[in-house]
């Protein structure tokens, strides 16, 4: 069974450079009492050199190699 993820944040608009940190996710497992979790961001740009878009993913993988992807759009 994949782990379980606790929520991502909110996807969320912000101005100029106000990016949030990204949040510490956690994860549960049935089987893996120490479950894997990593957070990337890939920027998207817009029309303009302050206009882009952020994905932040967060994947939790346990020791069989099961994954659970959330995503946070900013």
């Amino acid at each position: 069974q994949a782990p379980v993820l606790s929520a991502a944040p909110a996807n969320v608009t912000v101005s100029c450079n106000n990016v949030p940190q990204a949040a510490t996710l956690t994860a549960t497992d049935n089987c893996d009492a120490t479950v894997a979790v990593t957070s990337s961001d890939s920027t998207t740009p817009g029309n303009c050199p302050e206009s882009y878009t952020i994905t932040r993913t967060w994947t939790a993988t346990d020791n069989c190699g099961n994954s659970t992807v959330k995503t946070q759009v900013i």
